[in-house]
């Protein structure tokens, strides 16, 4: 089985075909909607293709017919990870920090607003972290470490 890469213009695409499939007529069949996007196709070698597909909308097309990640894409992808969990975090004060309020505990009110800073301060680390243009692999566990709110 042949791997073809194709190239658009904000992402890739892999198609996995018989080795007697041309791949224009494959192309045409997977892709006609977004035929005019295509900016090249490539056949890859069996090891091109990352185990990994955690950052699979940040994978592009290497000069040397491998897959890279941007890191730009997948550092955007760990943030919005890390947001959600910390808005699931942040949603659970909600009821207590109302009952605070209603209460006038200022000592609760201050200690679940401190709290609720924390959580949102969590996304600062992964912000400011500085990559290379395309991730290697201890860029790429950095990135999986510093999206977990743990």
């Amino acid at each position: 089985m042949k791997k073809v890469i194709i190239d658009f213009e904000d992402s890739i695409s892999i198609l996995y075909m018989n080795e007697n499939s041309s791949i224009e007529a494959e192309i045409d069949k997977w892709h006609a909607f977004d035929k005019s996007r295509v900016i090249q196709y490539v056949e890859l070698e069996d090891n091109a293709v990352l185990p990994d597909r955690h950052y699979r909308r940040a994978w592009c097309l290497m000069g040397d017919k491998k897959i890279g990640i941007k890191s730009d894409i997948a550092q955007a992808d760990a943030l919005e990870r890390l947001r959600v969990q910390r808005n699931e975090a942040l949603v659970k004060f909600d009821v207590p920090f109302l009952q605070a309020l209603e209460t006038d505990n200022t000592e609760r009110l201050n200690y679940l607003k401190v709290q609720k800073q924390i959580l949102r301060d969590k996304t600062e680390p992964l912000k400011a972290l500085v990559l290379s243009q395309f991730l290697d692999s201890d860029e790429i566990n950095q990135l999986k470490k510093m999206e977990k709110l743990s």
